[in-house]
């Protein structure tokens, strides 16, 4: 019966001093990288609202020029509130999950339907895919959207093409 309660007595003190506050060192608390407990929330880089009022319209990949005259274009749109991408390969249409800070831009896998189309360029609809997956960083302005790897170079560059509400 000893033991039990002994056992007992040591699970509950584990679990109370799990629950109590972290100390703090002498020179006071640490403070938090979190943009939603900052104290100056607003020195912190904002994420544009253009990235996601836009359909973007792929015009480079892997630096070399989309064809400007295609009908079917490599598209990306960005759902703000789902967290979710959809868009255009050129022939198929992907989505797929992503997540976004300031500065930061990292695409989940991305899903594909798989019709044929005979006119797309399949090496561009796989170099699309490829460089959405490799993207860790973008830049962006109220025309132009361009998503970079993790050493900074240009993976694609789109174009704004059209307003969506």
């Amino acid at each position: 019966m000893k033991q039990l309660f002994l056992g007992s007595s040591l699970c509950v003190a584990l679990i109370m001093s799990g629950c109590t506050s972290t100390p703090t060192s002498p020179a006071g608390p640490i403070a938090s990288t979190s943009p939603h407990t900052t104290a100056n929330a607003s020195s912190l880089p904002q994420i544009s609202p253009s990235l996601f009022k836009q359909h973007w319209i792929a015009s480079e990949i892997n630096g070399f020029q989309v064809d400007p005259k295609a009908t079917n274009k490599p598209s990306l749109q960005l759902d703000q509130a789902t967290k979710r991408f959809s868009g255009s390969d050129g022939c198929n249409r992907i989505m797929g999950s992503y997540q976004l800070s300031s500065d930061q831009l990292n695409f989940g896998a991305v899903a594909t339907t798989k019709m044929l189309c005979a006119s797309a360029d399949q090496n561009l609809t796989l170099q699309y895919k490829q460089s959405l997956e490799k993207t860790t960083q973008y830049r962006v302005s109220p025309e132009h959207l361009i998503l970079l790897d993790s050493t900074g170079s240009t993976l694609l560059v789109f174009d704004v093409a059209q307003s969506v509400n």
